[in-house]
Parts: C-alpha cells; structure tokens; sequence
C-alpha cells in the first residue's frame, strides 16, 4: 500500500496549543480534522526535510483538545491485540514527530521564488515535460550559460520555472500559503476571544506554531 504522510498544526497561544487544521462537518454532522496535506510518494522528500528540523519524536502530551480527538488513545493500550509488544506511547513514539514552522518552513519560503528551479529549457525537453512523457526537464541551463550561446543556439531555449514532482520546496511553499491563511483567521479569533493571555500573545507568529507530523 506505501508510506502514508499526514501534516497538522497547532498554534500556542498563553499555556495552550490551538488546532489550526482544517475542521471539516462530515454526513453524520461531526466535524473532523483533516490535515493540511496528506499523501504518499509526493509528500516524501518534504517530510524527510522536515525531520530533519524536528524537536521532538511522539506524541505530543499537551496536543490541542481537537487533535486529541485524531490522536487519544492512551498510551499504555496496545496497538494491536494480537501482537501486545508495543504500545501507542512507542508507536507514535516511531511514526510522529513535531516541528517549528517558523524555522522549519516559514524561514525557507521566499516570497521572490515560488518553485525551486529556474533556468533556459531546451524546447523540446520542455514539451515532453509539460505533456508527461517524462517527469523532470532533461536539458536546461542557467541564466549564465544562455546569455554566452550564440544568437542562432539561443532560438532552442525558452525561460523556464518549475518544480519537480514530489520536490520538498513546491510542498513548503503550498503548506505556507495555507498554514498562513489558517493562522491569519485563527488571529483574528483568538484577538476577541481568548482571555487567559496576554494581548500580544493573542496574534502569534509563525514562530508560535509546530506542525505534528504523521507516518502511517
């Protein structure tokens, strides 16, 4: 079936972390968190890029009341109960990790680069990329190179930006327009409505927010 890969996250706002994720009403009325992204062979490079930030491996104990709701089993009852060997303490220990936004992501995301790459492609390559018939662009050249081509070699290149399939910084860039717009409506709420902090705790950055990552 393959690696299956979840993103959450949640906002600390005075002595309490806040769901940021998604909360979606299901057909029997419920609502339920969903992540921001989830996936498989995609989501890969991304989450192995976010490991490498991480903090903290496990189950966090101060999860928000929402993702308590994905994540509550207690910790001493077995996983399976045919194979009572490992706990839900050490199996989120093994397949969840936490990671700061702000440093792991936010910081990495620049505005002035929305892809990874950026060059002069060969023309055909770059019909058989935009076509499928492969997934990467096989032949391209910086912006240096170009400009020492003769003016006739210069007629087989076009200027070119993209992202590869399953590359970590296009995931980066869309877990950051959604964790920000997610943020900038939870702001506006917590600014009214939370009592139990202070006034400028009430608009935390991206600095104050952890993504709980998922391995399924």
């Amino acid at each position: 079936m393959g690696t299956s890969y979840s993103i959450f996250a949640e906002v600390h706002v005075g002595n309490k972390w806040y769901n940021i994720s998604p909360l979606l009403r299901e057909e029997d009325g419920q609502a339920k968190v969903y992540p921001f992204l989830s996936g498989k062979s995609w989501l890969h490079q991304a989450v192995e890029e976010l490991r490498e930030y991480s903090y903290k491996c496990g189950r966090p104990d101060d999860l928000s009341d929402e993702l308590r709701t994905v994540f509550g089993e207690p910790d001493e009852d077995v996983v399976d109960p045919f194979f009572k060997d490992m706990t839900y303490k050490e199996y989120y220990r093994q397949m969840m990790f936490s990671v700061n936004y702000g440093k792991a992501v936010k910081r990495r995301v620049k505005d002035s680069r929305p892809t990874r790459y950026r060059g002069y492609a060969n023309k055909y390559a770059l019909t058989a990329y935009e076509i499928g018939e492969c997934e990467d662009i096989s032949h391209w050249i910086s912006e240096a190179e170009y400009n020492k081509l003769p003016e006739d070699e210069k007629q087989d290149y076009t200027y070119y930006e993209w992202d590869e399939y399953g590359d970590w910084y296009a995931v980066f860039v869309k877990l950051s327009r959604m964790v920000d717009a997610l943020l900038e409506i939870f702001n506006s709420w917590s600014l009214c409505n939370i009592q139990n902090a202070n006034l400028d705790e009430r608009t935390p950055t991206a600095d104050y927010v952890r993504l709980i990552v998922y391995i399924d």
